[in-house]
């Protein structure tokens, strides 16, 4: 632990500044009170505003303060704590289903460290010390028991106090089996693709009969049945068509849903619907309306400006809760922005969307809401063309409506594609969301992979960290190799213990899967061989397996575990990128199980594929480099 006992109550410090003008990036004093005595309007309990020099009242001018250290007209600054930070997840009061949870608070700038402190009741379970705003407990928490944590941070050698009260979390039993589980395919004519899940799919969680949340889904390409599936009854789950609330046709244009056509709930009791395929209808589903027939309305259409077009293929929305609550929608190509307010069933059109090299918003480009203030946006097919290419990914400001000027770090082209490293574009088929429990977005790339990824905002870098988890496996229940192409979907689930994201595979499949992430907390890097057959089942004790860690490398050495359904020897092979071997090891052959050490430090900066290779098992991962 990072000591800091006095610095909180510590005397406060006076500078003493040199007149003169404040440079516009010139005070950064987000916590920093004025003495009497100093300019007109300041006095105790007033900030100084760091980007004009005046003095404002308290916490108000907080989130507009920002910059460095600097000068204001000479007076004296008097140094005082940061304030505490924002807790953010897991939220306050829910259930965790993992023993490790990570613990995320909102950033707060020039931090240095986070010092998080996780309690049973009044006594102390655990603390630690992390650079960014996010920590993974490091001891296992109990099954059954509540917890409390709070968190501090240090700003220019100064801690803040500890955010209060403490936020709670339970720690339960997840009911479903961890990785990627087949389950109940969704309800179409066997033999006829035209009925499968095709472009223009979407699923929405909504409460359903009882209250509870269900997936609300629409297969896309031409279909306007309207189904719904309920996660918790035994088994796979269960399907059902609402026979008599098909999503309607546009009349005007004669148009049916298809690519483009999102959908969206409001977390009460609307579903709000863009239709796309080049019409601008916007619809609104009343779950609760006492005459199903009755239950669509056609709302205030999707403007055509500011480039004159309507929603087409590279459409999203996300849902943005609140007071009055607003759907944000990005419309498919080109760079219009939207935001509708439900309550006034009115369009205001928002900053346009940045651009990359191609200068388009292709099909498999989404959106992800990250719970707090900021927008995240995946830019299909649209990279950066370097040593390692990847795609234009940006983030929004809600409060500002200002798109940042960089773009973050990208989903990378390189990934597993049928246990080869191979450089993927994300097409047709991506679609990401955020995951509240961890503060981090997951992804399918789509265009025909099985690549699934996950984005940490804290991440190594400036722009966060990308890294591939389990593939979604390409056998399921059709018996053919299908992988994530038009028409897959991704959302996240959660209602008490049960908690995991759904998706369909699309590619004109029924195929419909849910993944639940590993108890440790974090991203799963280990390989995990496919299952495959009709149906997925949940044992998976007795799966042979390889994990390799850390990964990304550090220290140079990196170590990897393997289980085999027998004794036998093995061969470990670490290829470049060009596919040229640079490391290879053997193990001895005596057991079924263990380990074995990787000495890479000679190995540059870059990503790198790890081949295992025995009699019974073969696979491979990804292992990253970092600079």
């Amino acid at each position: 632990m990072m000591a800091k006992s006095g610095l909180i109550a510590a005397v406060a410090v006076l500078l003493l500044l040199p007149a003169g003008p404040v440079p516009a990036q010139g005070l950064w004093v987000n916590w920093y009170t004025v003495n009497a005595g100093g300019r007109p309007g300041s006095g105790p309990g007033y900030t100084v505003n760091g980007s004009t020099g005046q003095a404002v009242q308290g916490p108000a001018a907080r989130p507009q303060i920002q910059g460095h250290w600097g000068f204001w007209y000479g007076e004296r600054v008097e140094v005082g704590p940061p304030p505490p930070p924002i807790p953010i997840a897991p939220p306050n009061g829910s259930n965790v289903g993992t023993t490790t949870p990570r613990l995320v608070v909102r950033e707060v700038a020039m931090a240095t460290a986070y010092e998080f402190r996780v309690y049973e009741g009044a006594s102390l379970v655990t603390e630690g010390i992390s650079e960014t705003r996010s920590w993974v407990v490091d001891t296992e928490l109990e099954i059954g028991k509540v917890y409390h944590w709070d968190c501090a941070v240090r700003v220019r050698g100064l801690w803040s106090p500890h955010f209060e009260p403490c936020w709670s979390f339970k720690v339960v039993e997840t009911p479903w089996p961890y990785g990627w589980v087949e389950v109940a395919p969704v309800p179409a004519e066997v033999g006829n693709s035209r009925t499968m899940v095709r472009r223009g799919s979407w699923l929405a969680i909504a409460p359903g009969p009882g209250g509870q949340p269900w997936i609300y889904a629409v297969k896309g390409g031409r279909q306007h049945n309207l189904y719904r599936y309920n996660p918790l009854t035994s088994g796979n789950g269960t399907w059902e068509e609402l026979d008599s609330t098909p999503v309607p046709v546009d009349q005007a244009s004669g148009r049916p849903i298809d690519r483009g056509c999102r959908g969206i709930g409001d977390g009460e009791r609307y579903i709000y619907v863009m239709h796309g395929n080049n019409s601008s209808a916007f619809w609104r589903f009343d779950i609760e309306h006492s005459d199903p027939a009755e239950a669509w309305a056609r709302m205030e259409d999707v403007p055509l400006a500011p480039s004159g077009r309507r929603p087409r293929g590279g459409g999203y929305m996300v849902h943005v809760p609140g007071e009055p609550g607003y759907i944000y929608v990005m419309k498919g190509d080109r760079q219009d922005f939207y935001r509708y307010d439900p309550a006034l069933n009115t369009w205001e059109e928002r900053a346009p969307m940045p651009v990359g090299p191609r200068g388009r918003w292709h099909r498999g480009s989404w959106l992800a809401f990250d719970g707090e203030n900021a927008i995240y946006a995946h830019q299909a097919k649209d990279f950066h063309r370097a040593a390692e290419p990847e795609h234009c990914f940006w983030k929004y400001d809600i409060g500002a409506d200002a798109w940042a000027e960089e773009t973050l770090a990208g989903m990378p082209l390189l990934g597993l594609h049928g246990n080869r490293l191979r450089r993927k574009r994300a097409r047709d088929g991506g679609s990401g969301v955020f995951h509240p429990d961890d503060g981090m977005v997951y992804a399918l790339k789509g265009g025909n992979t099985q690549q699934f990824w996950v984005y940490e905002p804290d991440g190594a870098g400036p722009g966060g960290l990308w890294a591939e988890s389990d593939t979604m496996p390409s056998r399921g229940s059709t018996g053919r190799r299908r992988r994530v192409n038009a028409g897959g979907y991704l959302t996240h689930y959660e209602h008490g213990s049960y908690r995991g994201f759904f998706a369909f595979k699309g590619n004109k499949t029924q195929e419909f899967w849910r993944y639940v992430m590993p108890p440790e907390g974090g991203i799963e890097t280990g390989f995990r061989p496919e299952r495959s057959g009709v149906m997925a089942g949940d044992g998976t004790a007795e799966v042979p397996f390889v994990d390799i860690g850390p990964n990304p490398l550090m220290g140079g050495f990196a170590n990897l575990r393997y289980g085999l359904p027998g004794a036998g020897a093995a061969k470990v092979t670490v290829y470049d990128a060009s596919g040229r071997p640079v490391a290879t090891v053997r193990t001895d052959g005596r057991r079924a199980a263990g380990s074995v050490s990787l000495d890479l430090r000679s190995l540059s900066a870059g990503v790198y594929l790890v081949r295992f290779e025995a009699d019974s098992f073969r696979a491979a991962e990804k292992l990253v480099v970092p600079r």
